[in-house]
Formats: structure tokens, sequence, C-alpha cells
């Protein structure tokens, strides 16, 4: 069985005051496995996005969502989802002036990836 809130810790500890929010959720489902200060809308909106993206990347030919996508919501905030495996994404919402990209590139998706595994 899956440890959803140790994945949910390691996002937290990563990004310190940065996050905003950051929930897990089943794609099978759309349901939320585990979560930090999220929104149960914003997670049905995350899970159709995602659905939709992959599955218009699958139609044309491309392979689909490898590990994550990643687009500003305004000029301070910017949404992540994580593919964690085939059937679980990990969505946060973060604060871009307390968090670096570098640090979100380069600890926050692999080690998020690496503690739900």
């Amino acid at each position: 069985m899956k440890d959803f809130q140790k994945t949910v810790d390691t996002i937290k500890h990563d990004f310190g005051n940065g996050l905003l929010s950051a929930d897990i959720w089943d794609k099978t489902t759309g349901l939320s496995m585990a979560n930090y200060n999220s929104n149960t809308k914003a997670t049905v909106l995350f899970d159709k996005i995602v659905k939709g993206f992959e599955g218009s990347l699958i139609d044309l030919g491309f392979p689909g969502i490898n590990k994550y996508i990643m687009t500003d919501i305004d000029d301070t905030t910017v949404l992540l989802i994580i593919k964690l495996d085939d059937r679980y994404f990990a969505s946060i919402i973060f604060d871009k002036t307390l968090t670096s990209l570098g640090v979100v590139f380069s600890l926050v998706i692999p080690n998020t990836i690496k503690s739900f595994r």
C-alpha cells in the first residue's frame, strides 16, 4: 500500500514556506488520497486537465505526460502537476517568489517521485 501522506510530507518539507497546497489524487477515480491545504474543486479541475492533456497528446501520437506539467497561474503562483505513476498524480501550487525553479527541478520533482515509490 502506498503511503500517500509520506509523499505530501516530502512535498511540504522540500517547499517550506513556498508551498500553498498539495494533493495526491487517483486518476481512475478523481479522488484525493492525501493533501495539504487543498481544494476539492481544484482537484477535480486538475484531474480534468491531466486527462484532457494526456489524451490529446496520445491522440496526436505523442507518448503522453512523462513526469510533470507546469504553468503560471498568476505573477507569483505556479501550478505543478507531477505524474507519480500511471494512476496517481500530485498537484502542487507554490509561490515562485519563495521557491526557486532550480529547487523545483533538482529537488522537489525527483524527491516527490522517489518518496512515492
